[in-house]
């Protein structure tokens, strides 16, 4: 089992959870984004889709703050 972690804007320092869920496990991987500071929903969301099906089917998406916003529009296509 793969684990996606979506941290949100500003991404996560090395004392924020996420970094350390990251360190500890092998499978927990994190959504790179172009931009940490200046959100933008289409490069998010495809980062998302990218890491996604670069995992495999048996992924657990585990999302922080705006990372959360990506779930919901990030596997669908956008217009």
């Amino acid at each position: 089992m793969k684990v996606l972690i979506l941290p949100g804007i500003g991404n996560s320092d090395v004392d924020h959870w996420q970094s350390h869920w990251e360190k500890l496990n092998k499978n927990y991987t994190r959504v790179n984004q172009l931009n940490w500071d200046h959100p933008d929903c289409s490069e998010w969301c495809a980062s998302l889709e990218e890491s996604v099906r670069s995992s495999g089917p048996d992924t657990i998406l585990v999302a922080h703050s705006l990372g959360g916003y990506s779930l919901p529009i990030g596997p669908q296509k956008r217009t």
